[in-house]
């Protein structure tokens, strides 16, 4: 019979595919040439088939391909022997090729069979349907064969809907574009192809688990994101070779890698300016290769063994580190090492390796001399815990001045980006040094060093609940982060974090445990810290619960704090600390006896702006014990020595039920030194203060701030609560502060402006003790404090069981001064009207209150 064909030759990098077949023969062919070419006939003789008895037969046909421009002619044809699959129902039938007869045949194939009936190349006992599709696999790793392509690769779909149209013939679609590289080296060990230039982005999949529809539309899952070719024994000869990759959009470039026979370090020829589509039936061509023209060299890691070349080897901070694949390290120890240069994981996968370290450093690396980014640590699927990777530290270091870091880089001296860990880090019960250990990093210790775009899914942990001491505490300390526990680039020096978020659980019992937080444990005094747009999704706890060690002569105790994002931030005196657009949504709920402060965002600040903060969690302590004092806000625990608090949104209940001295303030629980400013801030959680049994200690709760103390300068303006402000309990102080609760700020100790506030809300004090209380829609008790143009629309009232109980729509008890105020609702009861509300603005007043009037409907 005679075939015509068509086949042309146009500049540019498209490649098709052309098929010269017929009932008796099967050829494929790849092809270009120089000119358009007219109808060719092609004798072939018309001998029968050749079927043995009791076999069924068929001729089965790639499709047509389209123009080329691939510059040689190979031609892929059926080999004698190979297998292409039946598929129909769960029944998989192998049919191989019979270069004599030009057929596929099948001993025992029943024709008595109902279709469709799913024809598949290349041959594999395991091909499934799922909904009209066939699914098969495109190999990550190719073997060059016949033409230089890997046939397994080359994968094929046709479709017969009975026997009869079986037997008739069937053309498969091609689900698969072809990558073309020539070499003039003859010593290359392998070509390896992924559509990501510079490994900025996730990488487009290219091989893996495939389903095809029987157009040849091919959809891919898994994570190979590399193609690599190789030879079946040996090196790649010089020549043309082809490699297999699923039909891509390659928006961010291409990179072809080359590995020689004896080198480590593999060269690479990227392409980033363009973006590339490979088509099914098409591809492209990428040319002649020289590797001695090829200046850029890289270490290319693709299993466990390249990795642990690479570790051995001599790093320089020029070095350039890619992963083109997850590397599976199978549950083997691993200690922390240096690592220069830059390292680019692709978001591929380090998974199943141990760092279980005593007395010494944890971590995948120690120091990262240079950026290390996009990678995912502990999971074998990108989603989820390996179930093996763990990052421990027990025993004591050399010293016991000595810190131990744990994280996925122990001592970052480097910019860190696009992390994704799952990999949990603990201090075991044995560990009886100081730990601080975050699930990105232990330490950001270098100036300028930005942590970016890193997530944290694993849980941070301490066990080490049995340490003692005689003398310091500073040698048994530790501290916990989400994403760093500490943030140390040098006295007066600035690092980042940005754009993060923590999903693990930060939990401990160490009972020197001086923060823990969702993002950035500590700063030390005048280390500072700019943390933008990152956010906690976790619980954050400090749980040590039975009796404190003391040190020192002094006998006093560890204080601890906890924060969404931030634990204890130490500017120091200071400025330049910044904490923007972050969000805790998780519940805060410590249950350790050391804890002395909790914030939504963070527990204790020193000299810190917090802007456009929002917290979504419930903040709390419920711990009865009477130690010391807690300072519990849902922005902040408490701020020292000047700062900000601006633009900030609490959205939940701030609360405490502890025996002790409680400052509790829906944005604030005490403002406690320096120049600092409440700007713009709303509260809509309840801020309550509750106890059962009789308290001896004073206490003061604010919708805005619950007290400001010390020499601070602290002006609250512009700033809204809208939900209930309260105390409940039997309290007996003697303190002269006693109880005070006010809708924007509980106590105002001296030297504190207030100026266009807001209150709609209830403020209440139910004291069934001796004790005295104050109760005032804008302040408890005010002393030498200044209040400019605030508004209380709420219900005021207090009462107290033998001792004063004084309520006022300003203020309970006022020191100082109220001018131009704005009132209605009601005080004890009693709705304010134009002819009394004079009477009701405050409780007790030995200060000055001007101006105010009456808000009407």
């Amino acid at each position: 019979m005679k075939v015509i064909g068509m086949i042309q030759n146009k500049e540019g990098t498209i490649m098709k595919k052309f098929f010269i077949f017929s009932s008796a023969l099967i050829i494929t062919v790849l092809a270009s040439c120089n000119k358009e070419q007219t109808e060719v006939p092609v004798d072939i003789n018309e001998n029968d088939n050749i079927i043995a008895t009791g076999v069924f037969s068929f001729p089965a046909i790639r499709e047509v391909p389209t123009k080329s421009y691939l510059g040689e002619d190979n031609n892929f044809v059926w080999e004698n022997g190979e297998s292409i699959a039946v598929v129909y129902g769960t029944t998989v039938k192998e049919f191989k090729y019979n270069e004599s007869s030009n057929l596929f045949s099948c001993e025992g194939f029943e024709e008595s069979a109902t279709g469709p009936f799913y024809v598949v190349s290349p041959f594999r006992s395991d091909l499934t349907i799922e909904d009209g599709k066939v699914v098969s696999e495109l190999p990550a790793t190719q073997t060059a064969g016949n033409h230089g392509v890997d046939s397994n690769a080359l994968v094929s779909v046709g479709q017969a809907a009975s026997v009869e149209d079986l037997k008739a013939g069937v053309s498969l679609k091609n689900a698969f574009s072809l990558i073309k590289v020539t070499l003039t080296d003859s010593d290359v060990s392998s070509i390896s192809f992924e559509g990501n230039a510079d490994g900025l982005d996730i990488s487009p999949v290219l091989a893996g688990p495939v389903k095809v529809s029987t157009e040849g539309v091919a959809t891919v899952s898994g994570r190979k994101t590399a193609v690599t070719l190789k030879a079946s024994s040996g090196n790649l000869a010089a020549g043309s070779y082809y490699l297999a990759v699923v039909p891509q959009t390659l928006s961010k470039g291409l990179k072809v890698v080359f590995k020689r026979e004896g080198e480590d370090q593999a060269y690479y020829r990227k392409a980033s300016s363009k973006s590339y589509e490979l088509k099914a039936n098409e591809g492209i061509d990428l040319g002649s290769f020289t590797l001695a023209s090829i200046s850029n060299r890289c270490w290319y890691i693709q299993d466990a063994s390249d990795l642990n070349t690479w570790r051995a080897a001599t790093m320089n901070d020029s070095d350039i580190i890619f992963l083109a694949d997850d590397i599976d390290m199978e549950g083997t120890s691993h200690s922390p090492f240096d690592m220069r240069g830059s390292f680019d994981g692709q978001n591929h996968c380090i998974a199943r390796f141990k760092s279980e370290m005593s007395g010494a450093n944890s971590g995948f690396f120690y120091y990262n001399y240079g950026p290390v980014k996009n990678t995912v640590f502990g999971s074998l699927d990108g989603n989820s815990y390996d179930e093996v990777s763990i990052i421990s530290v027990d025993g004591l270091p050399d010293t016991q001045d000595n810190w131990m870091y744990s994280g996925i880089i122990a001592r970052a001296q480097a910019d860190v980006s696009g992390i994704r860990n799952y990999v949990p880090i603990k201090a075991l019960k044995t560990c009886k040094g100081k730990v601080r250990a975050g699930g990105i990093t232990g330490l950001v210790n270098k100036e300028g060093i930005k942590i970016s775009n890193c997530i944290n899914y694993a849980t941070i942990s301490s066990e080490a609940s049995d340490k003692t001491v005689s003398d310091s505490k500073d040698r048994f300390e530790a501290l916990f982060g989400g994403i760093a526990a500490c943030c140390d680039p040098g006295a007066g020096k600035i690092a980042y974090i940005e754009n993060c978020a923590n999903y693990g659980t930060v939990s401990t019992s160490d009972p020197f445990t001086t923060a823990a937080a969702g993002i950035i444990g500590n700063t030390p005094s005048t280390r500072l810290v700019e943390v933008r747009g990152c956010h906690n999704y976790a619980a954050i706890n400090i749980s040590y619960d039975t009796t404190l060690p003391t040190y020192g002569t002094s006998n006093t105790t560890q204080e601890s704090y906890v924060g969404g994002i931030g634990g204890y931030i130490n500017g120091g005196n200071t400025s330049g600390t910044l904490f923007d657009d972050c969000h805790n949504h998780a519940n805060l709920k410590p249950t350790g006896r050391a804890v002395a402060g909790v914030g939504g965002i963070i527990g204790r600040a020193h000299t810190t702006t917090v802007s456009n903060c929002v917290n979504d969690g419930t903040v709390s302590y419920t711990r009865n014990v009477k130690n010391r004092f807690i300072m519990v806000g849902g922005i902040v625990g408490a701020i020292y020595y000047g700062g900000n608090i601006i633009k900030c949104i609490n959205n939940k209940a701030v609360l405490s039920q502890r025996n002790q001295v409680n400052r509790v303030g829906g944005i604030v629980g005490t403002v406690n030194s320096g120049i600092i400013n409440i700007t713009q801030c709303v509260n809509n959680g309840t801020v309550a203060i509750t106890r059962s049994a009789a308290n001896e200690n004073w206490q003061a709760v604010g919708g805005i701030v619950g007290f400001q103390e010390a020499s601070t300068t602290a002006v609250i303006d512009g700033c809204t609560n809208n939900n209930k402000v309260s105390i409940s309990m039997e309290n007996n102080t003697t303190h002269q502060n006693e109880v005070t609760a006010g809708g924007i700020i509980g106590l105002a100790h001296l030297n504190v402006e207030l100026k266009n506030n807001s209150n709609s809300s209830e403020v209440s004090i139910t004291n069934s003790g001796s004790s005295d209380s104050y109760a005032g829609g804008i302040a408890g008790w005010l002393r030498s404090t200044s209040s400019t143009g605030d508004t209380n629309t709420g219900s005021i009232s207090a009462t107290s069981g033998s001792g004063t109980a004084c309520a006022g729509a300003l203020v309970g008890n006022n020191a100082g001064t109220f001018t131009n105020a704005k009132v209605k609702g009601s005080v004890n009861g009693t709705v304010l009207t134009a002819s009394n509300f004079n009477d009701y603005l405050y409780g007790t007043n030995t200060g000055t209150v001007s101006g105010t009037i009456f808000i009407t409907e």
